[in-house]
């Protein structure tokens, strides 16, 4: 299904009601999700593939203390 589906007065209808907004950011958090929850092998694998595709930084991270 697609909105083309729909009759045109319908879209134009719900078109009306779509309001844009801004939301201004004061803080972002967020957290890294570097593999720790899986087996040493499927980090390893990781480590490896990040290697190989020169994500050097990123496959450090999954190898660094704590990380995992």
């Amino acid at each position: 299904m697609a909105v083309t589906d729909a009759p045109p007065d319908f879209i134009e209808v719900m078109l009306k009601g779509i309001v844009g907004f801004a939301l201004p950011l004061t803080r972002l958090e967020g957290k890294w999700e570097m593999s720790q929850n899986r087996p040493a092998e499927d980090r390893a694998g990781a480590v490896e593939g990040l290697t190989e595709a020169g994500r050097e930084e990123v496959a450090a991270l999954i190898r660094a203390p704590g990380a995992v």
